[in-house]
């Protein structure tokens, strides 16, 4: 099965970081890619906690993946650790069998190794 990993690092305290994952007004801002506006139906912040977010295009472009110009996909909370990391497991709503499979995703909080790694420490000392 292939993966991909990508890193960001956030100049912003763990808690906030966190927080930012777990929130749904925070989802709605921030997770949402540039040229879309995300609407959340259900979201519960918790360990379990079931979400279920669309992500709709404002050109009209014809790519959606559950109607021409929207991506729905619902999930759940596998693991939350305040402050470390967050596991969510989620898919698309789509008529396309190929894009209908579980994905996980791990936000996980590590430290910023080498260059710039006392900036890191104390910015995400909380």
């Amino acid at each position: 099965m292939a993966s991909t990993c990508i890193s960001r690092h956030m100049n912003a305290p763990r808690a906030r970081v966190y927080k930012s994952l777990i929130d749904a007004g925070a989802i709605a801002k921030w997770k949402v890619p540039t040229g879309m506006t995300c609407q959340v139906h259900e979201f519960e912040g918790r360990e379990g906690g079931a979400f279920r977010i669309s992500l709709t295009y404002d050109e009209q472009t014809g790519t959606g993946k559950t109607t021409a110009q929207t991506d729905t996909y619902r999930g759940r909370f596998v693991t939350l650790v305040p402050n470390e990391r967050v596991v969510e497991v989620d898919e698309f709503e789509t008529a396309n069998p190929a894009l209908r499979s579980w994905r996980p995703r791990r936000f996980g909080f590590g430290r910023r190794r080498g260059r710039g790694a006392r900036e890191n420490r104390s910015a995400t000392s909380s």
